[in-house]
């Protein structure tokens, strides 16, 4: 899963932002995003999508991801905000409001 992030790495990039979301398939509920910047050359074993994982897979790969992350945000859209700007642009912003919610401010998030 970090083949994006090693290629840049590997070209002298770091400060590199991985995001993804979840919750837009439910019917009810809000959408949420992480975003997570890693150390350059970091290997977390298990790293996948987390939609294929378990709960407690997940949970522990959270654990560790915080540890080991220079920076890490968590953001949500709630369901009146999903109402009035419809699943996909919640998705969208999720992930804007993870990234921006970084503390340190990535030089790359890969598309």
């Amino acid at each position: 899963m970090l083949r994006f992030e090693t290629s840049l790495w590997e070209s002298g990039h770091a400060a590199v932002a991985g995001v993804d979301e979840a919750g837009m398939s439910p019917l009810a509920g809000p959408v949420s995003a992480g975003a997570v910047i890693l150390k350059p050359g970091t290997r977390i074993v298990g790293i996948d999508d987390s939609k294929k994982l378990d709960a407690a897979a997940r949970e522990e790969l959270a654990k560790e991801i915080k540890e080991k992350a220079e920076s890490w945000c968590v953001a949500f859209v709630e369901v009146e905000e999903i109402d009035a700007i419809n699943i996909y642009w919640a998705g969208i912003q999720a992930m804007q409001r993870a990234v921006r919610g970084l503390r340190l401010p990535p030089r790359i998030v890969p598309a």
